[in-house]
């Protein structure tokens, strides 16, 4: 049986290693399509304590309207695992909010992609935010759907 420590570390690198696997996708997004001149990648791991920890892995593509400076439309990737008394519940997601008329996206919210796994073990929730994780990486055509264009 692992340590209390062992687990942790096990823990921590599972994380960085599908935070690192979502940076790369929404980069190789990032450069395959045009989402505009001031367009801006932002990668971050949120960690929330005020229900029970939360843990979220989280990919933005900003797409500022020049117009409208104080709310930039997001192409979001996000995956996240929360801890409660039941276990653990994952959800991963590839939604847009758009502020503006992007490319042939209209403004407006849309969801690509949703997943959610509920009541499971800590080594059942890491195996599984896994393969949630490889699952939206194989979703190449997320911006397609919503109307961008890929670059030539």
């Amino acid at each position: 049986m692992l340590s209390a420590r062992q687990q942790v570390s096990a823990f921590l690198l599972d994380i960085d290693r599908y935070q690192k696997q979502l940076a790369d996708f929404t980069l190789d997004l990032f450069v395959a399509f045009p989402f505009g001149e001031e367009a801006t990648l932002v990668h971050q791991i949120l960690i929330d304590s005020r229900n029970g920890l939360r843990v979220t892995l989280y990919h933005s593509i900003r797409i500022p309207d020049p117009d409208y400076a104080y709310e930039p439309g997001e192409f979001d990737f996000t995956a996240t695992l929360a801890f409660s008394e039941s276990g653990c519940d994952i959800e991963t997601l590839i939604g847009a909010s758009l502020e503006c008329a992007v490319g042939a996206a209209a403004p407006g919210a849309y969801t690509i992609h949703r997943t959610r796994d509920s009541r499971l073990e800590l080594d059942e929730a890491l195996n599984t935010l896994g393969r949630r994780v490889d699952e939206m990486c194989e979703i190449r055509d997320a911006p397609e759907r919503i109307g961008f264009v890929r670059r030539s």
